[in-house]
């Protein structure tokens, strides 16, 4: 996994001090991603950073989801959150 202080990058269980970071990495990734199609993305609240923070300040304190982050030299820099589902079906 690496460790951030020789240039790796470290893999571990997100806390609830982690939330500011990981609600800018989800904000920046999804303006990366879908902001081409949104007509004012600056002005748009799925791209709102304090709403991702607090989003995440409830799932981390809640245990909402197994989340983990991506840990280099520069602070967070990706996440993953899973959770089991009871749909046999389910797609994501």
């Amino acid at each position: 996994m690496g460790t951030p202080e020789l240039g790796g990058t470290l893999i571990r269980p997100a806390t609830l001090d982690d939330a500011d970071s990981i609600g800018r990495v989800h904000t920046l990734s999804w303006r990366e991603t879908y902001g081409r199609f949104v007509a004012d993305p600056d002005n748009n609240p799925w791209f709102d950073v304090e709403r991702r923070i607090e989003m995440w300040r409830s799932n981390l304190r809640d245990g909402t989801y197994a989340t983990s982050v991506a840990v280099d030299e520069s602070g967070i820099i990706g996440f993953a959150a899973v959770h089991a589902t009871t749909e046999l079906d389910a797609v994501r």
